[in-house]
């Protein structure tokens, strides 16, 4: 199980929230995360996140990639 978050602040080039794993190399400001809990999988996560209100939540291409759509 790993701990996930997704990032409060939209892409520029997507409009899309990523969600990431804790320790991912792609995480800039741990100011803009939001601590979705601890899953499995990236589909747990991305669904707790689209729970949340994220429907544009999207893995991340480097931590999520089974999750990774745009």
């Amino acid at each position: 199980m790993d701990n996930y978050y997704i990032n409060r602040n939209a892409q520029w080039n997507s409009d899309d929230n990523e969600v990431h794993k804790e320790g991912c190399v792609e995480i800039r400001d741990s100011r803009n995360l939001e601590y979705l809990g601890r899953f499995a999988t990236c589909h747990g996560a991305l669904d707790e996140a689209k729970s949340r209100g994220y429907s544009r939540a999207d893995g991340c291409a480097t931590c999520s990639y089974a999750c990774h759509n745009s």
